[in-house]
């Protein structure tokens, strides 16, 4: 069947084939490549872990981890590189180990590992997104590392769940009724025949629970 137009989201572990749509029915995306699809709304992710890192800081932690995922696509990308500069910014070392998958599974999977490892002193913790925070939660626990006495933890996305978690996940939350609103009426544009502005960027805020603690 025939359509108007197409939204289309970019989700972690996708490499989406959209630009044969593109010339056949005008798309918005959601979190896609901007240099690639020229109409859409973006979160700045890179911007999101400065302030996840800086929050950490602002708390006493100078070392901090990352536990990004393999199959992130641009977020991990962003968030990652961010978090790098953030630990050069500081000239501490930075901390990261990655998760096969965003599933809580990858994530317990990856933390189990690094605790098994050691995890060099590390007192807090970025993770990719809540799934990925949610499974290094549960490796903590069923360790016996105190989640946030003995590691912080910080997520991505305000996922249901991060709520319901226990302790509720700290995490970062995308403007989603913005940012859907926004592609609405680039969408809206160009049905019209009308040119839409350039990608429209957010930027969500932090999200504070019971999973960060200030460092001893």
């Amino acid at each position: 069947e025939l359509v108007d137009g197409a939204f289309v989201c970019c989700l972690p572990g996708m490499t989406p084939p959209f630009q044969k749509l593109a010339q056949s029915v005008p798309l918005v995306t959601i979190n896609c490549d901007p240099t690639i699809y020229p109409y859409g709304v973006i979160h700045q992710d890179r911007e999101a872990m400065r302030g996840c890192y800086q929050y950490l800081l602002e708390r006493g932690h100078r070392k901090i981890g990352y536990l990004g995922a393999r199959n992130g696509g641009n977020a991990e990308r962003a968030r990652r590189g961010a978090f790098g500069e953030a630990a050069a910014g500081m000239a501490v070392p930075a901390l990261m180990r990655t998760a096969e998958d965003v599933k809580v599974e990858a994530g317990e999977a990856a933390m189990r590992a690094w605790l098994d490892q050691g995890v060099n002193d590390m007192t807090a913790l970025i993770c990719f997104n809540d799934t990925v925070a949610i499974g290094a939660m549960k490796a903590c626990t069923d360790l016996g590392v105190k989640v946030p006495e003995e590691l912080s933890i910080i997520g991505f996305d305000d996922i249901e769940m991060a709520s319901y978690v226990r302790p509720g996940l700290t995490t970062f939350s995308q403007p989603r009724y913005e940012m859907g609103r926004a592609a609405t009426e680039m969408m809206m544009a160009l049905l019209a025949g009308k040119t839409p502005p350039a990608p429209a960027r957010f930027l969500g805020k932090l999200v504070e629970r019971e999973s960060v603690a200030n460092a001893i």
